[in-house]
């Protein structure tokens, strides 16, 4: 089946071909949690991190309308994490690197991305809202 989807330059973009992977359970299961977690499909999810090395960008524009704040408190979350990251890139290019400095720069990362997948859910069961469909 083929699916037809504008790029962000707006050209058209056709994808028919198909990749399989073998994954365990739990693999599959974390997959399709981040995916939804993103509210993007497992295929987008896989895709971009394969093809980029990240994860999606979190879709909150449906989010947004239901709850203005979350706009926000998203813009908040990745500022931080963008301070967090220029942090460790100083601290990685002078080459003194404090471990344990680097390591919880690290969970707080974690912990950043983990309140906002939070953020997300509780927002989802607030409003009731389903926003892995919306592509």
């Amino acid at each position: 089946m083929k699916r037809t989807k504008r790029d962000k330059k707006g050209e058209e973009k056709v994808r028919f071909l198909q990749i399989t992977a073998q994954v365990s359970p739990e693999e599959k299961e974390r997959v399709e949690r981040e995916a939804k977690a993103l509210g993007v499909s497992v295929s987008e999810y896989v895709r971009t991190k394969v093809l980029t090395g990240k994860s999606p960008r979190l879709r909150t524009e449906r989010l947004a309308r239901i709850c203005p704040a979350i706009g926000e408190i998203e813009r908040e979350l990745r500022r931080i994490g963008v301070n967090i990251n220029q942090i460790a890139k100083q601290a990685n290019r002078r080459r003194v690197v404090d471990y344990q400095v680097l390591e919880s720069l690290q969970r707080v990362e974690a912990e950043l991305t983990s309140l906002l997948s939070l953020v997300v859910q509780l927002v989802r069961e607030y409003s009731g809202a389903d926003t892995s469909s919306e592509q």
